[in-house]
């Protein structure tokens, strides 16, 4: 046999035969469930890492958002009514940017707008000196938005047919993290930055998303990390992929075991596929802190007026009165929450007059009152609310924040404990509250005339243990408003969950008709009443699930149908039917499935009461 012929044959053999590692080596889906159960395990121990003190004493933060965008600044006003995201909406050929863009831009591309993002009238130290006057303890400025655009000197930024897409090269000519960073620091505040993981329209998102997480997204923000060492980052644009995709257990262990700011950073829940999940803290996008919890750290973000980034076509009616806000910002508060609030400047440099006075009616007010917000507590009676105020708390204190400045008298029921004394804080000192206690009550009247105009604050100082019921009553109007979270459910599995965005909150993991949800209400005010329930029911296989609520001898039944979020992202609450309540008293409220009916989960958002007639 021809000699060249057997050395081909053995080197077949040789070839063919696997080496003992082959033969050991995991399949395909081996490799998989590895891989996932060392993300899972990395999240565990992740999410063990304590909370950096300083975000939970802070309270009050500065949001800026400003980039190219600030160009053009035009959104159709409304909810979700961005203006920064006018260059993606203008690729997507919404006609409301497209007819604007062609009436003031002609055939002008969006990157070539950068020309006019000036930045003429920036002055850092400027900016700097309004957030501390606010009150705001922290400011978080966009570094790198979904535009992709830097505002720091980087290599890391380009688009399709941009290089250098970045603040020291392009329109400003400058480092506007780091001259911000360097006032703010100054000032005493804690400077973060906001970073979107994915970018619109860079070369490797557009071409190779794997490619783009490891030799665009890790190095760049490693860089701006090691570089600016923020307090805080706010990640977003993380919808494009899932957590596993972007290797966000890779990034978070480096941020937490090896970064320059492991000790002190703190960073919202925008990893991929992690909101409400993991993360130090939870983000609220125009939530108003309606859906979330005090049980993990959590952040109310939202504009003054219905965008981030400056929009030229909102009026002063589209901003939020200074009233308004302070609210907010108690209501945040009381809710366990910090309150990011964000200013849009303009393309040369300046922020809005209104968005400054805004700010400063704000640092007026915590000048009195800022004893019930920095480092406060949330409201001892949650998940109860009240429709006078709400109810903020410091370890022998509550700060009770009555809203209505022509409010004179409010009885607390369900508190039992001894008050000491009660103040009515002022700007020219306190005034006398007169009240009375009985055994689960407690009586409050003032001067009226001695209120704040936005909102007014007293100061209860109590001794010993106190005791506070949660238990929903009735509003003054008769309305009783629960969310899901005043809920208990048969089944741990059932909890709500908040996607972090406007009314994105449901209930999930109710997968058994038989289980239930329960909570009791007190009702002050008997009569008869309409019953409903709003509920997220996104596509057909979310309907069809045959539910009861179980109330006063009364047994109410629906079936869910599709519902989907209105115009202003709001999911329309479903009217049941009509109760009656012939005495005051405690009353027990149950949900659960129809037996033996069709059952398809319930995400349940809300349940309410109202009084019949009231058209409300």
């Amino acid at each position: 046999m021809n000699s060249k012929y057997i050395f081909s044959l053995l080197f077949l053999f040789c070839i063919t035969i696997p080496s003992k590692s082959q033969q050991n080596a995991p399949s395909v889906e081996q490799s998989k469930a590895m891989l996932d159960a060392q993300y899972q395990k990395d999240w565990a121990e992740i999410d063990k890492r304590p909370l950096p003190a300083w975000f939970n004493k802070a309270k009050f933060g500065i949001f800026v958002v400003w980039g190219p965008y600030s160009v053009p600044s035009y959104a159709p006003v409304g909810p979700n009514g961005y203006a920064e995201w006018y260059w993606a909406r203008l690729k997507n050929e919404d006609p409301d940017i497209v007819k604007f863009h062609e009436r003031v831009y002609g055939d002008t591309k969006v990157e070539d707008l950068i020309h006019d993002f000036t930045a003429d009238f920036f002055n850092a130290e400027d900016w700097c000196n309004l957030f501390a006057e606010s009150g705001a303890k922290y400011v978080v400025t966009t570094a790198n938005y979904h535009d992709g655009f830097a505002m720091y000197p980087t290599g890391y930024a380009e688009t399709e047919s941009t290089k250098n897409w970045n603040s020291v090269e392009l329109g400003p000519k400058r480092d506007v993290i780091g001259e911000l960073n360097k006032a703010g620091n100054k000032m005493g505040l804690k400077m973060g930055i906001y970073f979107s993981l994915y970018e619109w329209y860079h070369p490797l998102w557009l071409s190779d998303k794997d490619k783009f997480v490891t030799d665009h997204f890790h190095p760049k923000l490693k860089e701006v990390v090691n570089r600016y060492e923020p307090w805080s980052i706010f990640f977003d644009g993380d919808w494009g992929m899932s957590g596993k995709r972007w290797r966000n257990n890779e990034l978070a262990k480096w941020l937490y075991y090896d970064s320059p700011v492991k000790d002190k950073v703190v960073v919202n829940d925008r990893w991929g596929s992690s909101r409400g999940i993991n993360g130090d803290v939870f983000e609220s996008e125009y939530g108003y802190g309606k859906w979330t919890s005090p049980h993990h750290p959590w952040q109310e973000d939202r504009g003054i007026g219905q965008s981030y980034g400056y929009n030229r076509s909102e009026d002063i009616h589209d901003y939020n009165s200074a009233d308004e806000l302070i609210e907010q910002l108690c209501l945040v508060t009381a809710g366990g929450g910090n309150f990011l609030l964000c200013v849009g400047p303009t393309a040369d440099g300046r922020i809005p007059v209104i968005m400054q006075e805004r700010l400063l009616q704000m640092g007026n007010w915590l000048k009195t009152n800022g004893n019930a917000i920095y480092d406060a507590k949330a409201n001892p009676f949650w998940p109860r609310t009240f429709d006078w105020g709400t109810i903020t708390t410091k370890e022998d204190t509550l700060f009770m924040h009555v809203f209505n400045p022509e409010t004179a008298e409010i009885i607390l029921d369900g508190f039992a404990g001894k008050v000491t004394s009660a103040k009515l804080q002022g700007i020219n000192g306190n005034s006398k509250v007169k009240f009375k206690q009985n055994k689960d009550a407690i009586s409050l009247s003032w001067d009226f005339k001695n209120n704040q105009n936005d909102v007014s604050v007293i100061k209860l100082v109590t001794e010993g243990t106190c005791s506070y019921d949660t238990i929903q009553r009735q509003y003054k109007n008769g309305d009783l408003f629960l969310t899901a979270r005043a809920f208990n459910y048969s089944n741990p599995n059932i909890k709500p969950m908040y996607g972090g965005f406007r009314d994105r909150m449901k209930v999930i993991g109710w997968k058994n008709a038989k289980d239930s949800a329960y909570t009791d209400i007190i009702i002050t005010q008997p009569g008869t009443y309409k019953v409903s329930v709003s509920y997220m029911a996104t596509n057909k296989k979310q309907t069809g699930s045959e539910i009861i609520i179980e109330l006063a001898n009364k047994s109410l039944y629906h079936t869910t149908v599709l519902c989907k979020e209105n115009k202003d992202y709001i999911f329309e609450p479903k009217t049941l039917g009509e109760v009656q309540f012939n005495k005051p008293g405690k009353y027990s409220v149950r949900i659960t499935g129809k037996p033996n009916g069709t059952w398809n989960e319930f995400g349940l958002q809300s349940f309410k009461l109202q009084k019949v007639g009231d058209k409300k």
